[in-house]
């Protein structure tokens, strides 16, 4: 079996906006990891038409909420697996 390693890079959300400091360090990781062959995703842009109060738990917690998570799966759906779905064996069976 082949197994394929796939990084997904999640932004940080912060109070006063989305932090561009990531974008450096996403370029990094996609330099080492890009001539190994590994599939990166940037998360951000899927973020981008919201404000960040909208995407964290609350004004004391900036973890992605719910919403935020929801869009993360999407954008992973959509560049991971629209063109080819994952079989039974990548996602379990019963």
């Amino acid at each position: 079996a082949v197994v394929r390693l796939r990084v997904a890079l999640l932004p940080v959300i912060q109070r006063k906006g989305h932090d561009t400091r990531a974008n450096s360090v996403f370029a990094a990781l996609n330099d080492i990891l890009d001539p190994r062959g590994v599939e990166t995703l940037d998360l951000s842009p899927a973020l981008a038409d919201h404000a960040p109060f909208e995407l964290m738990v609350n004004r004391g917690d900036p973890h992605p909420n719910a919403l935020a998570h929801h869009l993360f799966a999407e954008a992973l759906w959509h560049a991971f697996y629209a063109q080819s779905p994952p079989n039974e064996a990548m996602i379990g069976s019963e």
